[in-house]
């Protein structure tokens, strides 16, 4: 996945893998007993995760992203956030 904000470009180098409450946790809160129904509640828990991340601009799981500018310039806009790393490559 690529994204644009302004000149710089951001890319999505490690997708997400957690959801904001497990499968159990789901089929508990809708008493949901079998096993039938987790290829899709699972689908919808991935599904309810990025459309919130998207809406809120946050990364609420785990993941990993690139930002690729066309120039080093005096302040940094992070394109997504909260950040618990950074790491800067400058080419010449």
């Amino acid at each position: 996945q690529t994204l644009h904000k302004g000149m710089s470009r951001l890319e999505l180098i490690t997708a997400p893998t957690d959801y904001l409450v497990t499968l159990e946790q789901l089929k508990g809160h809708l008493a949901i007993e079998h096993d039938a129904d987790d290829t899709r509640l699972t689908l919808l828990l991935e599904t309810a995760r990025d459309f919130i991340e998207d809406q809120a601009n946050l990364c609420i799981t785990e993941q990993e992203w690139r930002q690729v500018m066309p120039c080093f310039p005096s302040v940094i806009e992070l394109g997504k956030v909260p950040v618990t790393a950074v790491e800067v490559t400058y080419y010449d």
